[in-house]
Formats: structure tokens, C-alpha cells, sequence
């Protein structure tokens, strides 16, 4: 739905997914989506997602440091921007993971 959102609506979109937990082939599978390796087909066009997996507490983590500053809107849009960089910037699933598991836990 995420790549049919970004086909139909001609802008760039991202996804989080979030769940209990996290198993690695799903990692796996959002890592390759978000590094471009992987992508979807729709109408028989190539789309390419970022889809940033979460746990419940991960989330509940970056909710709670958001509302807490003056600005949540701000503070949020900031983290996203944030995580799309540590996307970009990461050689392979494992450092992905602990760079977002690392930057989850120095938000205070």
C-alpha cells in the first residue's frame, strides 16, 4: 500500500511499521526495500519504499520524547529526516539496526 500511495500520489513516501517486535527476515526484507534493492511493481512500474521498522516501545520511546518538547511537530518531522539518513548512511542490515536501536536510545 505504501508503494501504490507514492505511485498514485506522485510524492515521495515513507512507511513505519510497527509491531511487538521485529523478526530479522523482516528487517531484512525493509532494509533491502529502503537501501533500493528491492522494490514493488505497480502497473508494471518499479517503485521504491523506505520502510522503517519500530516495536511497540521503540515507538512508544520517540512518542514520549516528541510531546514532551514545545515543538513535538518539529521534533518529529526532525527524527524522520534523522532515520532516513541513518537508512542511507548504513553499509548493511546490521549496522541499520544498531544505528537505529543507538539513536532510539540517546533520545532523552
Amino acid at each position: 500500500h505504501v508503494a501504490s500511495h507514492k505511485f498514485f500520489n506522485k510524492k515521495e513516501t515513507s512507511c513505519i511499521f510497527i509491531a511487538p517486535s521485529i523478526d530479522k527476515e523482516t528487517q531484512e526484507r525493509f532494509f533491502m526495500h529502503s537501501k533500493k534493492i528491492l522494490s514493488e511493481i505497480i502497473k508494471e512500474n518499479e517503485v521504491f519504499v523506505s520502510i522503517l521498522p519500530l516495536t511497540f516501545l521503540q515507538f512508544q520511546k520517540i512518542y514520549s520524547h516528541c510531546i514532551s518538547n514545545n515543538n513535538p511537530e518539529q521534533i518529529w518531522m526532525k527524527i524522520l529526516i534523522e532515520f532516513h539518513l541513518l537508512i542511507s548512511n548504513s553499509k548493511d542490515l546490521q549496522e541499520w539496526n544498531d544505528n537505529i536501536v543507538k539513536y532510539i536510545g540517546n533520545l532523552k
